[in-house]
């Protein structure tokens, strides 16, 4: 929403995890979700499968570069680590980040703000993350289904990667 929004970028590709994975598919289907409330859509050849890790990065930025899809002007990763590759091969290939491109992550690690450029990213509230597994955890042992009380959200850390200045 925020390189849609704030930056004004229409032609956008996501990058999720491993085809058919739970957390990559709902990755993206929240993304498309929220990106249709916009108007917007993304055609088929832009919207990828990769790893959740560099290497499903560094694929998509060959493909970038090589013309094998057109150019996009913001990538969505679902990794901070698909960020980094994606970033680091399409400066390797001639591609500015984020004057031609501009790239988010998701994740929120230490590695996407200490890089150059820092990377924009969905930090996920850790907290929450325990809930939900304790929560399942009970609802596993128990046979009730069990639900957070409280919903607590993490925090988007806008940074140089999508074209924000702050660190």
């Amino acid at each position: 929403r925020h390189v849609i929004v704030h930056h004004g970028r229409k032609k956008v590709c996501v990058l999720t995890g491993p085809e058919n994975t739970p957390v990559a598919e709902q990755r993206l289907s929240v993304f498309l979700d929220e990106i249709r409330q916009l108007g917007i859509t993304v055609p088929a050849e832009l919207v990828r499968y990769g790893d959740f890790w560099y290497s499903g990065g560094e694929q998509l930025a060959d493909d970038i570069a090589d013309g094998r899809i057109s150019r996009p002007e913001a990538v969505i990763c679902g990794s901070d680590h698909m960020a980094l590759g994606l970033i680091n091969r399409l400066i390797s290939r001639g591609i500015r980040v984020p004057e031609d491109i501009r790239i988010t992550g998701y994740d929120g690690d230490t590695e996407a703000r200490m890089h150059s450029p820092a990377i924009t990213t969905y930090q996920t509230s850790q907290r929450r993350l325990g809930i939900e597994a304790a929560c399942r955890l009970l609802t596993a042992i128990t046979g009730t289904e069990s639900k957070p009380c409280a919903a607590e959200s993490g925090r988007l850390n806008c940074r140089e990667s999508c074209g924000c200045d702050s660190r």
